[in-house]
């Protein structure tokens, strides 16, 4: 849904973040934004993965799935942008595909987690739960939001 709407107020996202410096800036701020759109469950999966492997007692493993999304898209970056003259929509497919390489790694850590077992029940929607999952999730949400704020406030302070 969030790639939804990022897609629908792709424009007014970029302008609130800053992007509308000049038309160039804007150019590539749009086409870096539809790739990183494009790729944001990715994201999101391997984000939302790491805590989870390193509870269940495997930090390196966390550490390691990172890493392998981090160099994938440092080795995909100078190839993209220079060798097959992507530029911008370049170095933000390398930042894609990187981040799919640690959701890979880390969706098939599930199957070898040890402290949890998933079964189809699993993946049944449990409403009781929502409590549970938003006072584990609001900190890190609230100290993330806070971070884009103040991003947005200072580029477009530079702007002004």
């Amino acid at each position: 849904m969030l790639t939804l709407v990022y897609f629908f107020f792709q424009e007014p996202l970029l302008s609130l973040f800053g992007g509308q410096v000049n038309a160039q800036t804007f150019a590539y701020a749009k086409a870096y934004f539809t790739w990183i759109s494009a790729g944001l469950f990715f994201y999101m999966f391997g984000q939302a993965m790491n805590p989870i492997i390193r509870s269940d007692g495997s930090p390196k493993f966390a550490m390691a799935a990172t890493l392998a999304g981090a160099l994938m898209n440092l080795v995909l970056d100078p190839l993209f942008i220079f060798s097959f003259h992507r530029g911008m929509e370049g170095a933000a497919a390398a930042t894609v595909i990187g981040q799919l390489v640690t959701a890979g790694i880390s969706a098939a850590y599930l199957f070898r987690m040890k402290a949890i077992r998933l079964d189809h029940s699993s993946f049944r929607w449990d409403g009781s739960l929502i409590g549970q999952f938003l006072s584990l999730g609001i900190c890190s949400f609230l100290s993330q939001i806070s971070l884009v704020a103040a991003m947005a406030a200072i580029n477009n302070g530079i702007q002004r």
